[in-house]
């Protein structure tokens, strides 16, 4: 992280000695080639990343950028990159978000009552039991809406369950989606 922005992930593990720990073991490369951020093993390097986008992080709150590290180093503890994968790779990311989100909206409620007036993560983010956001921060039109079969599913599933879970249900619920051709 350049200096301006590493203020956000120096609190974020004088907070957490965990993520500390295993952020230690990630090489960090910002990119403006992701949307917002990811982590993924660099084969000729032979070492975890976590890509980020400038770009995205600096309209975020000190929260969210937290909310955000979180969600992408819980994909490295859980396992979601080696051992627990599945295929479509799409609809695995799309259940393991929210997996993830759901654990940490659930952290957030449980929080002190000094963090509750901030969102621990971007508004778009994937979460069970809400019709997903715009990226772009704005409504969905009507006609966007109507061709959005997984976002309805989403909007229905309870919190807290697994990624497999997650991923079983819209498989059953939307087969397209188990094809690969998730909207």
């Amino acid at each position: 992280f350049p200096s301006h922005d590493r203020r956000h992930l120096i609190s974020f593990l004088q907070d957490t000695p965990f993520f500390a720990e295993l952020s230690r073991h990630i090489h960090k490369a910002p990119t403006r080639a992701l949307p917002t951020a990811a982590v993924a093993f660099n084969e000729k390097t032979d070492e975890l990343v976590l890509y980020w986008n400038p770009d995205f992080f600096a309209k975020l709150s000190d929260r969210e950028v937290r909310g955000v590290i979180t969600h992408e180093y819980y994909h490295l503890v859980f396992g979601h990159l080696y051992g627990r994968r599945r295929t479509p790779p799409q609809l695995w990311n799309v259940a393991t978000d929210l997996a993830i989100n759901s654990i940490i909206i659930d952290a957030a409620r449980t929080a002190s009552s000094t963090l509750r007036g901030d969102r621990p993560l971007p508004e778009f983010a994937l979460v069970p039991g809400v019709f997903p956001k715009h990226p772009e921060g704005r409504e969905f039109t009507k006609e966007e809406k109507e061709g959005m079969k997984l976002a309805e599913i989403i909007a229905k599933l309870p919190p807290m369950k697994s990624s497999e879970w997650y991923y079983e249900k819209i498989k059953e619920e939307c087969p397209e989606a188990a094809q690969g051709q998730i909207s």
